[in-house]
């Protein structure tokens, strides 16, 4: 069975929250599997998420709070056994590489250095390949935990994703869809780990919002209900205008040129 190492960033911050900010995100994995039809095993750990999966994966950088991923072998934690594998991922025509080791959990006695060490000299001694700390061409990963090691090549095998926090943390707001800069307001509150609800007058597609709201139904309303904290607006400052409403307004997009708005609607695939 392979194996996914997810990271994830900001729910760090939340002190005693952080356990309601992780549960969530595993649910919020867990719904992306099943609306994406795969089994698969989602077990959580300190500052990781492990997915056990036998069918290949969509991309999952769309899923708020990872700030990153990586395909990696699951293999027995064991030195020899990590030496093999590791050599393999080294080909004739490797320039240079380097080993990085993390112990995610102190499974095994000999620490992070020990490991880079004892992998890299076994790399070298077979195949002479050069070590280059600074800029390797391949960046062998070791993470340990689970009583397991996960090797995978850092540089091919990671995925950098959107991070953020989890859909569904931060409370109920109204979106109002107006035009297509609504729609990056409302990715960027989902990245905020808003709940959404859309009052939707001028019938604007927004299937590009549930790309990004995993563990999240987002239902159309008529006007903004007793749950929800706030408005979100897509005004910047240059058409700013006075509104009225009996709750907080949001401007996601308060501060951004057209240039911002541009790159970002293009960077969310909106």
């Amino acid at each position: 069975m392979d194996s996914i190492i997810v990271r994830y960033g900001e729910i760090w911050l939340k002190g005693q929250n952080r356990p309601l900010f992780e549960n969530k995100l595993v649910r919020n994995i867990k719904e992306f599997l099943k609306k994406n039809n795969i089994e698969a095993k989602v077990k959580k750990f300190r500052g990781r998420v492990l997915i056990n999966y036998n069918k290949k994966l969509p991309n999952l950088k769309n899923i708020f709070g990872i700030t990153s991923y990586s395909y990696a072998k699951e293999l027995d934690l064991d030195i020899e056994i990590i030496k093999k594998q590791a050599i393999k991922l080294i080909t004739k025509n490797t320039k240079s590489f380097r080993v990085s080791s993390k112990r995610v959990q102190k499974d095994i006695d000999i620490n992070s250095q020990q490991i880079n060490e004892t992998i890299g000299e076994y790399i070298f001694e077979k195949l002479k390949t050069k070590v280059n700390l600074k800029q390797p061409e391949k960046n062998i990963t070791i993470e340990i935990f689970n009583k397991k090691a996960y090797l995978f090549e850092n540089n091919k095998q990671t995925v950098k994703a959107y991070g953020g926090l989890p859909v569904g943390v931060s409370g109920l707001t109204t979106l109002i869809l107006e035009n297509k800069d609504s729609l990056l307001a409302g990715v960027l509150m989902l990245k905020r780990g808003c709940s959404l609800e859309l009052i939707n007058k001028n019938k604007i597609n927004h299937k590009t919002l549930e790309n990004y709201s995993y563990g999240l139904n987002i239902k159309e309303t008529k006007t903004s209900t007793e749950n929800s904290y706030a408005i979100v607006l897509s005004e910047t400052l240059k058409n700013y205008k006075e509104r009225k409403f009996k709750k907080i307004i949001l401007r996601p997009l308060i501060s951004y040129s057209e240039k911002d708005i541009k790159n970002q609607i293009k960077y969310f695939s909106i």
